[in-house]
């Protein structure tokens, strides 16, 4: 039963986000986050970034800047590919990050002797960041290792960088931000199976797991959906059901033959 409500979930998750704006209502975006799932929404991701940054360039010491700028490049790659922690850290930046087409292979972890890789595209201004780090000289002895850092040292510096936010420790935790970029690509109207594929996951009821609907979000779905298929079945706006069979194109106008669903042309 358990499954089976889950597929049912993602199944309604994936209809929502699948359908384009039709009206002023977009219905993933009235979507609830469970309490229970820890995450940021943009305008924190974007705060935690800058925080990220301010940090790097607080020092002088040109050996500290280049450690402090590794770890925000994780933050980076996590926030924008939705990666998992060690798949970060397990990437070649040399081999496995392609600035010409601001692409990112992931998937390639040590002791993995057939991995899953899927390429992941990331922003220009993140693709040029890294691109600058490795034209660096101050990098060059870096290059093949640049995320190979101790993870519990990136850890500390997450959760002290999101203590220095405002925000609670445990919302510095890679999984956390990684949960974040999940939900706000749901958000923004990318199908569930398409954020499945995109971070890896096995199953779609990891994607449907991530959001939830209250009642009065399932309020305004069902009302949504009354609406719409009211548009449709009323007279008043001179709309229905058909298919397009003929076009024929003029210097002015272009007729349109079509037939309904009774059989008319």
């Amino acid at each position: 039963m358990k499954k089976s409500s889950e597929k049912k979930k993602d199944s309604l998750i994936s209809d929502l986000l699948s359908t384009r704006r039709l009206t002023r209502l977009n219905p993933a975006g009235i979507l609830t986050i469970p309490k229970n799932a820890k995450c940021l929404d943009t305008e924190q991701l974007d705060k935690f970034e800058k925080s990220f940054r301010q940090w790097v360039d607080r020092t002088i010491r040109s050996d500290v800047r280049i450690s402090r700028k590794r770890i925000f490049l994780i933050f980076m790659l996590i926030r924008y590919t939705g990666a998992r922690f060690n798949e970060i850290l397990s990437l070649n930046a040399l081999k496995d990050i392609d600035v010409k087409n601001n692409l990112v292979r992931i998937g390639r972890i040590e002791g993995k002797d057939k991995p899953e890789l899927r390429d992941v595209q990331i922003p220009l201004d993140l693709t040029n960041e890294i691109n600058k780090v490795l034209n660096d000289p101050e990098f060059s002895e870096f290059l093949a290792s640049l995320f190979k850092i101790d993870p519990g040292h990136v850890r500390r510096k997450f959760y002290e960088r999101a203590q220095e936010c405002g925000f609670l420790k445990e919302y510095g935790n890679p999984n956390a931000i990684r949960r974040s970029r999940a939900i706000e690509l749901l958000r923004s109207n990318m199908p569930p199976v398409v954020v499945q594929n995109l971070f890896g996951l096995s199953t779609p009821g990891l994607t449907a797991s991530l959001l939830k609907f209250s009642n009065e979000d399932m309020r305004q779905i069902t009302q949504y959906y009354a609406d719409k298929e009211s548009r449709r079945k009323t007279s008043a706006r001179n709309t229905f059901f058909g298919k397009i069979m003929r076009i024929r194109k003029g210097d002015i106008q272009t007729e349109v033959e079509m037939m309904t669903l009774g059989g008319y042309a």
